[in-house]
């Protein structure tokens, strides 16, 4: 019994001692992650300073907010969660220089918390090497660096989704008031990815699903996580329907449809005289100079009903030739593009472009692959978490599929991408390493045998 604990003692003390020089090597890329989030969005690339188009909405719509009013009735258009958070500085701090800067600081500090939450996801999920690796991809993600310098919903969107599904799995782990605790903080963050980015709600369901399949206490989880998610739904959608008259969460589902299933290159709709015209342009049909104007002189962007008649239209005319637009839809989620608003900026955009280009080329092989050690797994009854992921990730073809395909749209889906190929690069590894052993224990072995073979004769 002695000789047995003397064997293995030295194996864990390795094996503890492998762990935490993984964990300094994520430490580390999270504070260099960090420290350049910070140079970059404070130093080079202040939010408010680039706040045009979209950005400037949200900025717009904050400031208002911030204010208590006035509202309009496009505010509506966009999910609300996001620009209700960028108000909560300017309400603090103020609506001038002041408050911008504290916002743009919370922006970049949600940035920097992404790098935290992809490692502390991968380490339950693959491992302490794979999250390591993932930690060190993410920190020196080129499209996750540049967006902490626009008020755009992305780092938002994407904090608040990896919060959900790190909570979900916490949930999980525990027991008793702690687990409904987190169960009410989970509900609360899912909702929180409902009203800026709706989309979302089909992670909401994996992360629900994940965290309710286990029988034993399942209603009062289900109970605390509804409590929880109704929390931001109903803030949003109250105030919605203030403006509104009506109860919705946003009205731009409309617009997507149109612009994924028609040849638009832009939309304008003329029915607010105190604007004269609203256009709406998808950046990938306009990079690539796609499609033709499309023009409502009676119509508003949050009509939505006509708008998706004439997808309808759309696809009827097309017929079977329309999964060409589909596919070239899915295309778009990828390569075809540099991610807008950086592509405006030619620094950022050579900085961006070669990132997307990699990933999205990667991307087929990590899922295939992935798709191929999971069912491995599974024929062996071992636990299969590539199947959690690719769940997260599966979204991204159904947007594409229903609405624009954007490489933006993708963005808030790339950490699970990073962390399926960061637990790949560990297994392809470990498979060499496996392999050499192997091939210098046969030449070992025949060395070995050798002499023995001498005597004998």
């Amino acid at each position: 019994m002695t000789t047995s604990n003397s064997t293995l003692e030295p194996a864990s003390r390795d094996s503890a001692s492998v762990a935490r020089g993984w964990d300094r090597f994520a430490l580390c890329a999270i504070a260099a992650g960090a420290a350049i989030r910070l140079v970059w969005a404070l130093a080079f690339h202040p939010a408010f300073k680039y706040a045009y188009s979209d950005a400037g909405g949200y900025l717009d719509r904050a400031t208002r907010l911030a204010h208590g009013g006035p509202f309009e009735r496009f505010d509506t258009f966009y999910p609300p969660g996001v620009h209700v958070l960028l108000a909560l500085p300017l309400r603090i701090f103020g609506t001038g220089r002041t408050g911008q800067w504290a916002a743009a600081v919370l922006w970049s500090l949600l940035s920097c918390v992404i790098p935290i939450l992809v490692w502390s996801i991968a380490r339950r999920l693959v491992g302490v090497r794979a999250a390591a690796i993932a930690t060190g991809l993410t920190a020196a993600s080129p499209l996750f660096i540049a967006y902490g310098g626009f008020f755009m919903s992305e780092i938002p969107s994407i904090t608040a989704l990896l919060s959900a599904v790190l909570f979900g799995l916490r949930t999980s782990e525990e027991s008793g008031r702690r687990r409904l605790a987190f169960g009410v903080l989970t509900g609360f963050l899912c909702g929180a990815c409902i009203v800026m980015r709706p989309q979302l709600g089909l992670n909401v369901l994996i992360v629900g699903w994940w965290m309710l399949r286990k029988r034993e206490g399942r209603r009062p989880l289900a109970a605390a996580a509804a409590a929880g998610l109704l929390i931001p739904i109903a803030g949003i959608v109250s105030l919605n329907y203030a403006i509104a008259g009506r109860p919705v969460v946003s009205e731009n589902a409309g617009v997507q449809f149109l612009q994924a299933h028609c040849p638009v290159h832009t939309a304008y709709y003329g029915a607010d005289p105190k604007h004269g015209y609203y256009f709406m342009a998808a950046p990938p049909y306009v990079q690539l100079d796609r499609g033709r104007d499309y023009v409502f002189p009676d119509g508003f962007p949050t009509q939505q009903g006509f708008q998706f008649k004439e997808g309808f239209r759309c696809i009827r005319k097309d017929g079977i030739t329309h999964v060409g637009v589909v596919l070239r839809n899915v295309g778009d989620m990828g390569l075809t593009t540099v991610p807008w608003p950086p592509s405006d900026e030619r620094g950022l955009r050579r900085f961006v472009w070669p990132a997307n280009v990699v990933y999205s080329l990667a991307l087929p092989l990590i899922i295939v692959s992935s798709v191929v050690v999971m069912r491995r797994k599974r024929a062996l009854g071992m636990f299969a978490s590539e199947g959690i992921l690719l769940a997260h990730m599966a979204p991204i073809v159904i947007l594409a599929v229903l609405f624009v395909g954007d490489p933006r749209y993708r963005l808030p889906y790339d950490a699970f991408g990073l962390i399926l190929a960061s637990s790949l690069i560990v297994s392809w590894i470990a498979r060499a390493q496996q392999h050499t052993e192997a091939s210098s224990g046969s030449s070992v072995e025949g060395q070995a045998g050798a002499p023995a073979s001498v005597v004998e004769d």
